[in-house]
């Protein structure tokens, strides 16, 4: 229990600084997202600016990742200091499933029966899909404490650096994977 809260404490304080919105904790899971409520001006509108838009789109989903690396790394770090804080002395072994693209945010229920947020789309599945899969190639990471699962459309966003072993599972394919 005392693992679980200082967990989630740290979990509450290492995402928002980091850019990203909890939306959804489950147990020792977390549902987060970065850059979904952030506004970006539509200029498709403009003459001549195509190219020009997607290499700003590059660049914001590089952002985004490196912010995602950081946070995470930062989490699989002190989780294992709360670990041993906590009398536990085990690894903690922490995966993510990484997705870029739309989500849809709903708000469900009526003005007078119970109201809820709801999050819908291909991208949530897919990194749902992603961290899932990560239990079962984990066997192949033994010696890491740290796992991120990236779709074939995050790719894009890596810069390469040597905090991160790319490691394709293509011989792994993943059930059912939109």
């Amino acid at each position: 229990v005392a693992f679980m809260k200082a967990y989630h404490e740290l979990v509450l304080k290492s995402v928002p600084p980091a850019g990203g919105t909890i939306h959804r904790n489950n147990g020792d899971g977390h549902l987060i997202s970065f850059g979904t409520l952030d506004e970006h001006p539509d200029l498709s509108d403009l003459p001549n600016v195509s190219e020009e838009l997607a290499l700003v789109e590059i660049r914001r989903k590089q952002q985004y990742f490196d912010k995602i690396i950081e946070c995470v790394s930062e989490i699989i770090k002190q989780a294992q200091n709360i670990s041993h804080q906590c009398g536990l002395n085990v690894p903690i072994r922490i995966a993510a499933g990484i997705d870029f693209g739309e989500i849809e945010i709903k708000f469900l229920g009526t003005e007078k029966g119970k109201r809820d947020v709801d999050l819908y789309g291909s991208t949530l599945i897919r990194a749902t899909r992603l961290e899932a899969h990560s239990k079962i190639i984990w066997e192949r990471f033994q010696n890491s404490f740290g796992l991120l699962m990236l779709s074939p459309d995050s790719l894009s966003a890596i810069r390469y650096s040597n905090q991160i072993e790319i490691v394709s599972t293509v011989n792994a394919q993943i059930k059912d994977f939109p």
